[in-house]
């Protein structure tokens, strides 16, 4: 029986990106090592034919001889049908590297039937983290990067970081971001109320 394919969420990998080891503080000794590990983590969990959505700051080489074909080389080893939700950091995916992603955007809303919740999930994936979302208020999921596991989100917002830094330096699962949204307990902010109301 064949596998079953699998959706995974990323962000803030950085391939190439000197300074981030020293700005994350990402164990690694050089971006070479760096690199290879996120590399071989993302292939591990990620099989060829899984869906991938990578919302962001993909890599900004430094020191490299050829910035953009480095880029290339590492997109053309990761495992996954790539889906791309652009970063503040994001300039360098053009041409033949943006056109190895399956699609490109600033924003995109994921519907995913998920028979065991017996529910269609909305998920609202961006780059940058929100405080109110689209169906936020009817259990709406968002999904964003950028903060680096800096941005505090309590138990009352359907609301994940799934950069690199908070998971291990690899991808998140869906089944794994169910686990922990459906462990929270949700008070959305609601828009259509007085100002000052409670909701």
């Amino acid at each position: 029986m064949a596998s079953q394919t699998k959706m995974w969420f990323t962000a803030d990998t950085h391939f190439g990106h000197v300074n981030i080891v020293r700005y994350c503080g990402r164990p690694f000794n050089t971006i070479e090592q760096h690199d290879r590990t996120l590399i071989d983590n993302w292939n591990a969990r990620v099989a060829p034919g899984d869906v991938v959505y990578h919302l962001g700051d993909f890599g900004l080489p430094q020191g490299f001889d050829d910035k953009y074909g480095y880029l290339v080389s590492i997109m053309s080893q990761l495992n996954g049908q790539k889906h791309f939700i652009r970063g503040n950091h994001d300039k360098m995916v053009t041409g033949k590297l943006a056109g190895m992603f399956v699609t490109d955007r600033l924003y995109h809303t994921v519907k995913v039937n998920d028979e065991e919740m017996d529910v269609k999930q909305n998920i609202v994936l961006c780059h940058y983290a929100f405080e109110t979302w689209n169906k936020s208020s009817h259990g709406s999921w968002h999904l964003h990067g950028h903060s680096h596991g800096n941005l505090k989100t309590g138990d009352d917002k359907a609301r994940l970081d799934v950069g690199v830094d908070v998971h291990g330096f690899a991808p998140i699962s869906y089944d794994e971001v169910k686990a922990v949204m459906t462990k929270k307990v949700f008070k959305p902010i609601d828009h259509h109320g007085r100002r000052g109301d409670e909701h």
